[in-house]
C-alpha cells in the first residue's frame, strides 16, 4: 500500500521501494515519509475496534514527531509536547494490552532465515566445520513469535525530550557528532 502514495513535492514525499518491510538503511527521511504517510496506508487493514486504536496511535505518533522537531518552541509548545507525551505513553500501553494481545504475530521471512543462518554457522564452528544436521537447520526455520515491546530504551527515551530541549535546545540547534 505504501508504493500506491504518489510523491509530494521535491524533497517532502519520496517515491516508496515496491516492499516497506524491506529497506535496509534506512536515512530519517525515510523513517519520517513512512510515519507522514502510515494513516491512509495503515486504515482499514485491521477489524474494529482494533484500527481505530491503530489510527488513534499513528496520529499521535505524527502529532508528537511534529511537536517534538519544532525548530523554535514557545511555554506553550513545550506544554503541549508534555501533553501528548503523556497521551502517547497512554496510548502505547492501550495498544499493547488491547490490539496486539488480539493478534499472534510472528518475526518476518528474513529474521527466521537469519536466525537459522546463525543457527547453521554455530553448529559448524562447534563441529569443526563438519556438515550440518537436517534436524538442525529445521528446527530453527520455524517463524518465532514475535511481540510489541514497551520495555526499549526508545521508547522510554520520549519521555526525556521535553527535558532535553529546555535544557539544550531543539534538536537542530545541536550536533552529537565529535568535533574535530
Amino acid at each position: 500500500r505504501y508504493r500506491m502514495v504518489p510523491t509530494f513535492g521535491g524533497d517532502t514525499i519520496h517515491k516508496f521501494t515496491s516492499n516497506t518491510l524491506e529497506m535496509k538503511r534506512m536515512a530519517a527521511c525515510d523513517f519520517e515519509d513512512v510515519l507522514q504517510c502510515a494513516i491512509p496506508v495503515f486504515d482499514a487493514l485491521l477489524p474494529e475496534p482494533h484500527n481505530k486504536n491503530v489510527m488513534a496511535l499513528l496520529f499521535t505518533c505524527a502529532y508528537w514527531h511534529g511537536l517534538a522537531k519544532l525548530c523554535m518552541h514557545t511555554d506553550e509548545t513545550l506544554m503541549l509536547l508534555d501533553t501528548v507525551t503523556e497521551h502517547l505513553g497512554q496510548q502505547l500501553c492501550h495498544f499493547q494490552l488491547k490490539t496486539c494481545a488480539a493478534f499472534s504475530t510472528q518475526e518476518l521471512k528474513q529474521e527466521a532465515e537469519c536466525h537459522q543462518h546463525c543457527a547453521s554457522e554455530s553448529l559448524k564452528n562447534d563441529q569443526g566445520n563438519s556438515t550440518v544436521t537436517a534436524a538442525a537447520s529445521t528446527s530453527s526455520a520455524s517463524r518465532r513469535p514475535k511481540t510489541f515491546n514497551l520495555q526499549t530504551y526508545k521508547l522510554h527515551a520520549l519521555g526525556n525530550y521535553l527535558s532535553s530541549i529546555c535544557r539544550y535546545g531543539t534538536t537542530d540547534s545541536y550536533s552529537t557528532e565529535p568535533a574535530s
